[in-house]
């Protein structure tokens, strides 16, 4: 059952008779907006959001697609996602106002993870998946003009993007390849990247945060005394850790106030 919880009383968007999912919450004034997707009768999954309870389909049940963020620009509404096509590979998209706006061309799998909107620039942050050896490219794509962040390498996982003023910032962990332990933490301002990590260790980079000069990213490591997970976080390029590897811990996001 696709849901949310409103100061603890969950609300229900789905019946329960179909799978259903609900990724993304956005509040705009009194409106309450969900995006996700809830398979069809015939089992294929739909990309919708929901609007104070009433679903809107993004598409038509031919291919699974899924949302995962939604986002408000004045009247504009823009739901985040991908949809498979014919050749079974998943297409990077958007919707606004419900129609679709591609990203990749379908020929390698794709997903769009983040999408922001400021004034009339639509900043898109994506995945690709690159030939047989399935390395993982990220891409920022501003009003569709194309920056390559990596074309090789493997990313261990997705950070997140924040814009702040004119700079975008995007966060992520790079494996050098398939299999290898060590990873890079990195973040891209403007397509530029910072390296945060030295190549030693292990790290899952998470969110990122921007305020002023500061600029913050959050981190999963690993204690070279005991082997578990352990929370980090650079500040302007130092590291600090939160916890000292007597137990597990996973953190996700970081504010700056």
């Amino acid at each position: 059952v696709a849901m949310y919880w409103k100061n603890g009383v969950p609300v229900s968007l789905t019946d329960g008779t179909r799978q259903a999912n609900a990724s993304g919450i956005l509040i705009s004034g009194t409106d309450v907006y969900i995006c996700g997707e809830e398979e069809n009768s015939n089992g294929i999954k739909v990309a919708k959001y929901w609007k104070n309870g009433a679903s809107v389909s993004l598409t038509n049940g031919t291919y699974h697609a899924g949302a995962s963020q939604i986002v408000i620009s004045g009247t504009d509404i823009y739901v985040a996602g991908d949809e498979y096509n014919s050749s079974w590979k998943t297409v990077a998209k958007y919707w606004k106002n419900g129609v679709p706006v591609s990203l990749t061309d379908g020929t390698n799998f794709a997903y769009l993870h983040s999408i922001s909107i400021t004034g009339n620039d639509i900043h898109c942050f994506l995945e690709e998946v690159i030939g047989a050896g399935n390395f993982h490219g990220l891409k920022y794509l501003k009003n569709g003009n194309l920056t390559e962040l990596t074309n090789q390498g493997m990313p261990d996982n997705i950070g997140t993007m924040t814009v702040a003023g004119n700079d975008v910032y995007i966060s992520g962990t790079i494996r050098e390849s398939i299999g290898s332990v060590t990873t890079t933490a990195v973040y891209w301002k403007n397509g530029t990247p910072v390296i945060l990590s030295s190549g030693s260790g292990e790290y899952q980079v998470g969110g990122i945060a921007v305020k002023g000069n500061d600029v913050a990213v959050v981190a999963n490591g690993v204690s070279t005394t005991t082997g578990k997970s352990i929370g980090v976080y650079w500040k302007n390029g130092t590291l600090v850790s939160m916890t000292n590897g007597s137990n597990d811990v996973v953190v996700y996001n970081v504010f700056l106030k």
